[in-house]
């Protein structure tokens, strides 16, 4: 989790890391484009294991 700037919330939390295109919408989706770039493949979804618990411990 991080603290985030959005104006409606004070923190981002995401434990998945891909997605599957569903839509005609997903076209132009960062996430693909981000991850791609990274040289990953954005359609292997996965759990962030790192990540999955944090909301847990949130002070």
């Amino acid at each position: 989790m991080r603290e985030s700037n959005i104006s409606w919330t004070d923190y981002t939390w995401n434990p998945w890391i891909g997605c599957r295109k569903v839509s005609a919408a997903c076209k132009f989706c960062y996430m693909y484009r981000t991850l791609e770039r990274n040289g990953s493949s954005p359609a292997h979804v996965f759990k962030n294991v790192s990540q999955f618990n944090k909301p847990l411990f949130l002070k």
